[in-house]
């Protein structure tokens, strides 16, 4: 009877609002995955358009260089003076050292070649202690006695130097960083 009917009626507003809440929570999951495809269509976007930058700014570098063949033979010209100077170094080394390298200059520049793209493939940074190794086997025809000394000065004048030159740097950017901070910061007070 009055308690029968109470409980039906509980019981449907029991199994309602049941209803209700699973609809509820299925609305919040659909919300939760719209906001996670906003923000990786955000993410996305903003990758798209940092590699169109980069793709821009290379094929704007092209044009430059196509409606300017001068520079673009200068620029050829330059890049093989660098490596043809990279890859003497170690020669210009040894003779620092009095080696008797009499006529060995494409000998040994050949031997920096061979060095530096036969151990490309190993993946350590800047193939570190695994190029000194093989100059060392490269150069040890060459260097005699003195290329313990040969081999450090080399890997130092292509290699290490730009890393000591890129800390100083960083430092200074640091330094000059937070000096301009201070004095915007006495500025403000």
């Amino acid at each position: 009877s009055e308690v029968s009917k109470a409980h039906e009626s509980l019981t449907a507003t029991i199994i309602e609002v049941s209803s209700e809440s699973n609809n509820i929570m299925e609305d919040i999951r659909d919300c939760e995955n719209e906001l996670t495809s906003i923000s990786n269509l955000s993410t996305t976007a903003i990758s798209t358009a940092q590699a169109m930058k980069i793709v821009n700014d290379f094929k704007n570098s092209f044009k430059l260089m196509a409606t300017s063949p001068f520079k673009l033979i200068v620029l050829v010209l330059v890049c093989f003076a660098e490596s043809a100077l990279v890859f003497s170094i170690p020669y210009f080394v040894m003779k620092a050292f009095s080696c008797n390298l009499n006529g060995l200059f494409l000998n040994v520049v050949s031997l920096n070649v061979f060095t530096i793209f036969g151990v490309s493939f190993i993946p350590t940074p800047g193939n570190s202690g695994v190029v000194e190794g093989m100059g060392a086997l490269a150069f040890s025809v060459a260097a005699g006695e003195s290329l313990i000394w040969s081999v450090i000065c080399w890997r130092f004048a292509v290699f290490y130097i730009y890393i000591i030159i890129g800390l100083f740097i960083t430092v200074y950017d640091i330094i000059a960083k937070n000096i301009k901070i201070k004095k915007t910061l006495r500025r403000t007070q």
